[in-house]
C-alpha cells in the first residue's frame, strides 16, 4: 500500500491469497484495509494494476466497486497488457 503525494491516491501495489485460503473474504478484507489506509491519508481514491489475463482478480476488484480506467499495452511484458481500476470516495 503506498499514498502519492502528487495525486492524492493511494496504491495497492499487489494483492495475493494462498490458493488454499481463496474465497473465504481474505482478499476483501485485505481491500478493506487498504481502504481504510487510504481514508486516513484523506486519498480522493485507490488504483490498482493487474494484468488483462487476471481474470478472477478483475471480477473480484468489480464486484468490490473498482472501474477499469484504462489499459496499459506491454505492461508487464511484451505479450501482456496491464488494467487500472479505481475507486474513487
Amino acid at each position: 500500500m503506498q499514498f502519492h503525494v502528487w495525486n492524492q491516491l493511494a496504491q495497492i501495489q499487489g494483492l495475493a491469497v494462498d490458493p488454499t485460503y481463496q474465497r473465504q473474504g481474505i482478499a476483501r478484507a485485505l481491500v478493506d484495509k487498504a481502504e481504510a489506509f487510504a481514508r486516513v491519508k484523506k486519498a480522493r481514491g485507490i488504483y490498482v494494476d493487474t494484468p488483462v489475463s487476471n481474470v478472477k482478480g478483475r471480477s473480484f476488484y468489480e464486484a468490490a466497486g473498482y472501474q477499469c480506467a484504462y489499459i496499459m499495452p506491454r505492461y508487464y511484458e511484451d505479450a501482456l497488457d496491464g488494467v487500472t481500476y479505481q475507486k474513487f470516495f
